[in-house]
């Protein structure tokens, strides 16, 4: 059943244990998604890390730029699951690219940027 007929079907209709069954299907793909995306989210949080830590930057400036918190980054370095990970790992990695350009061209990217 798509959510469309569940939508269209009265509360009478739907049962308890058919809607615990469908959470723990859904939870059972999240576990699949996990177990089979966390060695490559493990490669990329390492590399993250490295190049992060290769520039001086904390979790935590890292985070402020990108708009998250120090744990979010924590997370994708560790290789665990964190919401949209695709657009933070691109929003981190393109900070970091800049960053070690520009110190490569001895120009300080953060010059004039003050995080409280």
């Amino acid at each position: 059943m798509n959510i469309y007929e569940l939508i269209s079907k009265s509360e009478s209709e739907i049962s308890n244990d058919y809607l615990a069954e469908k959470v723990r299907e859904s939870y059972n793909r999240y576990k699949l998604h996990v177990e089979e995306n966390t060695p490559r989210w493990q490669e990329e949080g390492l590399e993250m890390k490295n190049m992060r830590e290769k520039l001086g930057l904390s979790q935590k400036h890292l985070g402020e730029f990108v708009g998250v918190s120090p744990q979010t980054i924590a997370k994708m370095e560790k290789g665990k699951p964190v919401r949209s990970r695709k657009m933070l790992m691109t929003s981190c990695k393109t900070i970091m690219d800049y960053a070690s350009s520009e110190r490569e061209s001895d120009i300080d990217l953060f010059e004039g940027v003050y995080v409280q």
